[in-house]
């Protein structure tokens, strides 16, 4: 057992800077000589970090597995340099559509949809 270096006593000791030294003191002669006690550091837990998606998604309410689901989608884009907001919107319509489930539009407004989008085409064309 070790043998403390101000008053020589046995017990359990700390190492301490004493007068510019680091020493081997026991707690009383640290309290008394108003030494600084040096303290081993506590092992550090490894906390997984989150990913900047991860953060973004629990701050917005997210959960991850329903935010990585894919989208699926009832045609092929050709070329993404092309792409309308128009025909964007009318992706977004026609799935709103499909998850209502109604098929709340008339055969009218079906009929100029169709007809506006082939507009399009032949515009882009």
């Amino acid at each position: 057992m070790e043998v403390c270096e101000e008053c020589k006593c046995k017990g359990k000791l700390y190492d301490a800077i004493l007068d510019g030294k680091i020493k081997r003191l026991c707690e009383r002669c640290i309290m008394i000589n108003r030494a600084i006690k040096i303290e081993k550091p506590k092992p550090i837990q490894e906390e997984r970090r989150l990913s900047v998606r991860e953060r973004l998604s629990e701050m917005a309410g997210i959960k991850e597995n329903e935010s990585s689901k894919p989208i699926k989608l009832d045609f092929k884009i050709e070329s993404t340099k092309h792409i309308k907001i128009r025909d964007l919107i009318e992706l977004k319509k026609k799935m709103e559509e499909e998850d209502l489930g109604d098929g709340s539009k008339r055969k009218e407004e079906k009929k100029e949809d169709q007809e506006e989008s082939r507009k399009q085409e032949e515009l882009n064309k």
